[in-house]
């Protein structure tokens, strides 16, 4: 009977754990009975991939992008963890240019009611066209990906889900439906939407597949937006660069799976071309099940999924409503047979699963149980007259292999605390390349900052994480895999990196040491420090002048947040009183 939302259960490293209370995670709840009809679910039917995790402003603590649909409607919020004490929801998305965007609902800030000044029609609202909410497009039924997509060691981000539309009288009706948006960290906090850089790929896409495009933001929508499908970052050709991966979309007569491969070109911030992935495309499979990891020990992938299709089986028939295992053969990306499961069997190739019955969603993990380095499968279910949780041990005949450690690992230092790791490339069974982990601890405090959790002296994995959740960056130059720390105190580190396959085998980490002569000072700091940033007072409208575009957060003296915006730009500050404007970690004190 409780309304559904997230909590969040600390682990306190002696074999307990402890709920702890977020104000920020626990106001992202329904406000009526959560059971009240099919489509009123609180993660909107996409549970796999409606939350995740990475440290998207690299301050050494893990964040949050969720998606889904509360009492306040669709949403994509960004939640960003302050000093591992507590989060805060994060309005740092600058939009698209105002005559570029095709669907501003939730973008621009709304005025009251009023009416058509040539017809007398009343118009429910009208947009400020110069004052953007800054919060990402609210979406909800879809995914969200932490997605490093233009190799720079900084996750950005990409969103999918079903948005609303408008119906304004300054911008006409704009049309609800599929969208995705692309969002670029500009690594001061904020991040750009730059979907409108796809619509050339899109167009290419679309003309291929017989379909009309037109040359907006709407072929991008056409192309790869959606909602009940699973989105995820993934190496899926194991190049060491991630590739954005969607399952489910129809843009014809059928579902689809395919990915978006990650090819950097001259001269372009990001790229991709679209290839298709040789799997079953099914939609409902985030909340039905979905397992993507190696089950069979070849170092590829496998997967297996659980939802409605309407893609051809070899015999010329639909999917329709299936369980799918897609196993990969020989090792080799991009060959797989896709195995029919039965939709009414429990079981899977000699394992417990979970029949097809109305709940949603269904129970099931899986984990290697036995420590034997094979990956086995957990599911609860209904079996000889009682609820049971059930364990099916992989009992595949292959010898599990650890991919080998990095070969060497050089870590530099530069100014502001700023620290570079590189190191060659570590190479899976098959050829390809590996995921790597990377850590740096502080010699003097023991502070650890840590990609993917792990035990640093064994190297065992110790979450089974998602695989954009890994360093997968190449250095094009040197040949050279790499990941940069940002904001480190002054003081002496070590660093280590470790090579992860696709079972979650790991082998050790291969370590340096590093010293960091100019830290980042994490206080505020000093005005006459400040001289790049003005704020200019003209009645309730503030304008914070700076030589870099930054967001904007301005505080009351008992500090909540009153405003924001972004530098240069004009923001609205009601009241009288002192108040701190904090841009791009500078704060300036203010009076009104």
């Amino acid at each position: 009977g409780d309304l559904q939302g997230y909590i969040l259960v600390k682990n306190l490293g002696n074999g307990k754990f402890e709920a702890v209370e977020d104000e920020v995670l626990s106001s992202i709840k329904f406000s009526e009975n959560p059971k009240k009809g099919d489509y009123n679910r609180f993660n909107e039917d996409n549970a796999y991939t409606s939350v995740v995790t990475g440290d998207y402003d690299k301050d050494g603590y893990v964040d949050l992008l969720i998606t889904g649909n509360a009492y306040d409607g669709r949403f994509v919020k960004l939640l960003r963890n302050v000093n591992g004490e507590r989060f805060e929801e994060m309005n740092v998305f600058e939009p698209l240019p105002f005559d570029v965007e095709v669907n501003r609902h939730g973008l621009w800030e709304e005025s009251g009611a009023g009416e058509d000044p040539e017809t007398g029609d009343p118009i429910e609202s009208v947009y400020f066209q110069d004052q953007p909410t800054m919060k990402a497009k609210p979406l909800s039924h879809g995914s969200v990906v932490f997605f490093d997509m233009d190799n720079d060691g900084w996750l950005d981000i990409v969103v999918s889900g079903y948005a609303d539309g408008t119906a304004m009288g300054d911008v006409g009706v704009e049309p609800d439906g599929d969208e995705i948006r692309f969002y670029r960290n500009q690594k001061d906090g904020t991040f750009k939407d730059v979907t409108d850089q796809l619509i050339p790929v899109a167009q290419d896409v679309l003309t291929n597949l017989g379909l009309d495009t037109t040359g907006t933001l709407a072929d991008v929508f056409t192309a790869w937006g959606s909602n009940n499908t699973v989105m995820m970052a993934t190496d899926y050709n194991q190049d060491g660069l991630l590739d954005l991966w969607i399952s489910g979309k129809k843009r014809g007569d059928i579902h689809e799976t395919f990915c978006l491969i990650n090819t950097p070109t001259e001269g372009s911030v990001f790229s991709f071309v679209e290839e298709t992935v040789p799997m079953v495309g099914m939609t409902d499979a985030g909340n039905r099940g979905f397992f993507y990891a190696d089950f069979n020990g070849d170092d590829v992938p496998d997967l297996y999924h659980r939802g409605h299709s309407d893609a051809l089986k070899p015999d010329g028939n639909k999917w329709d409503w299936c369980r799918v295992f897609e196993v990969s053969e020989g090792g080799s990306v991009g060959l797989y047979t896709s195995y029919d499961l039965g939709y009414w069997s429990n079981d899977i190739f000699g394992g417990f699963t979970w029949i097809w019955d109305d709940s949603d969603p269904v129970p099931g993990n899986f984990g290697d149980v036995d420590n034997d380095g094979k990956l086995d499968i957990m599911a609860g279910g209904y079996e000889g007259g009682t609820d049971n949780f059930i364990i099916s041990y992989n009992e595949t005949d292959y010898e599990p292999v650890y991919p080998d450690a990095p070969a060497e690992v050089t870590a530099e230092a530069a100014e502001n605390g700023q620290v570079t790791v590189k190191w060659p490339a570590s190479y899976l069974s098959n050829g390809n390349v590996a995921v790597h982990n990377v850590y740096i601890r502080n010699n003097e405090t023991g502070a650890v900052r840590m990609l993917v959790p792990a035990n640093t002296e064994t190297g065992k994995q110790l979450a089974y994480s998602m695989f954009g959740a890994y360093a997968v960056n190449y250095s094009m130059d040197e040949g050279l895999c790499f990941y940069v720390f940002e904001k480190l105190p002054a003081g002496s580190y070590t660093v280590g990196v470790q090579a992860v396959n696709y079972a979650y085998l790991a082998s050790g980490f291969t370590t340096t040491e590093v010293t960091v002569t100019d830290g980042y000072e994490t206080s505020i700091q000093a005005l006459e420090k400040q001289t790049d940033v003005k704020v200019a007072i003209e009645g309730n409208v503030i304008t914070v002048n700076s030589s870099a575009s930054a967001a904007v957060a301005i505080y009351n003296m008992q500090g909540a947040e009153v405003a924001t915006g972004m530098t240069n730009t004009p923001i609205i500050l009601n009241g009288r009183g002192v108040f701190v404007v904090k841009t791009n970690h500078k704060a300036v004190k203010i009076v009104k």
